[in-house]
């Protein structure tokens, strides 16, 4: 197989090194490859008809070997992933297998309280094994008015209703966490993208050294909270293009102040700082795991992505939030142009 480039396999232009010069793809499989028109067998005699969907199923999945290698007879066996069912040990807890359900959407929460969908869903993740997951974004972050769009930690009621359900998921075994990030209106500079997929619809402020302060102030209240309401930690998304990863990135970050992105340590002063107020505030049994971005690209303008951050970088910043205070690092990618794809990385 022809080497390819990965602007060109996103750009389309490696379709005939993938499948071969006439090869249609089918389905939802690499779209952006698919020809205009599927192949036609008119004219083909009847022998010759049957040989042709074998050929191109073959070829999409050599394709798909090759671009997503699988160890041989993985699935369903543990012998290939020897540690995956070992205790974890993560602060001061240790959870009975490894596996991890982070705080990415599930639409299981909405509404003012929690309801069915959170305690089956979540419920099943724990009766499946998964016994170390965390919730999406509650009203957490003690700002503003409470307005019951999603479940609140933020009043006694909202407490007591989050504490029935972490009651329900600590009766069967399982670690609880619940997600906070910060709007995408909050940002270390005005900057927006243009992409459709970059949630376009949403201005970006740059925050001003109060408004980060307040803010810092609000998400430990909002821990505090959360603890209460009887979750074991806080998932910290500082990924994607959400307001931490705004400050992280060379991408957006464009401040003159302490904030800014002259080092590795102004670049990551906002998230650090308010990991050691939660860690200050919450005690050493809360757990505090912190999402980075270990590289991030510019599918929007694609060339373009100087300022984004390289491994090297994510190296470092990994060094500063363990010294904050952080528990446990995440490890996600980060697509400028295309929100979802940093996490649902088969949207790509």
């Amino acid at each position: 197989m022809k080497p390819m480039s990965r602007r060109s396999f996103i750009k389309g232009s490696s379709c005939a090194a993938l499948f071969g010069a006439g090869a249609v793809a089918t389905g939802s499989m690499l779209g952006g490859c698919s020809p205009q028109k599927m192949a036609s067998t008119e004219g083909v005699a009847e022998g010759e008809a049957a040989e042709a969907p074998s050929t191109t199923q073959q070829a999409i999945a050599d394709a798909q070997a090759a671009l997503n290698p699988q160890t041989e007879g993985a699935l369903g066996n543990s012998a290939s992933c020897p540690t995956l069912f070992t205790p974890l040990s993560v602060g001061t807890r240790t959870i009975e297998n490894r596996i991890f359900k982070p705080g990415s959407g599930t639409s299981s929460i909405s509404g003012p309280t929690l309801g069915p969908a959170a305690y089956d869903y979540f419920g099943a993740l724990a009766d499946g094994g998964c016994k170390f997951f965390s919730t999406d974004s509650l009203d957490t972050i003690d700002i503003g008015e409470v307005t019951g769009k999603k479940p609140t930690v933020r009043t006694a009621e909202g407490r007591a209703d989050a504490k029935a359900f972490t009651d329900a998921m600590h009766a069967k075994g399982a670690t609880v966490l619940s997600q906070i990030s910060g709007e995408w209106q909050l940002s270390s500079s005005g900057e927006p993208l243009t992409s459709f997929y970059e949630n376009a619809n949403f201005k970006r402020n740059e925050m001003s050294i109060d408004d980060i302060h307040n803010w810092q102030q609000g998400a430990i209240r909002g821990c505090t909270y959360l603890k209460e309401a009887g979750f074991d930690g806080v998932d910290v998304n500082a990924s994607c293009d959400h307001m931490f990863a705004s400050f992280l990135s060379r991408f957006f970050n464009k401040r003159e102040d302490e904030y800014g992105p002259q080092s590795f340590e102004n670049r990551s002063r906002i998230l650090c700082e308010t990991i050691a107020g939660i860690r200050e505030a919450c005690g050493d049994d809360f757990i505090i795991e912190v999402i980075l971005s270990g590289i991030e690209e510019n599918v929007e303008m694609l060339g373009e992505g100087a300022d984004c951050t390289k491994v090297e970088e994510a190296c470092e910043f990994a060094k500063l939030v363990e010294a904050a205070g952080a528990d446990m690092i995440q490890v996600r990618s980060s697509f400028y142009g295309n929100h979802a794809i940093g996490f649902f990385t088969d949207l790509a």
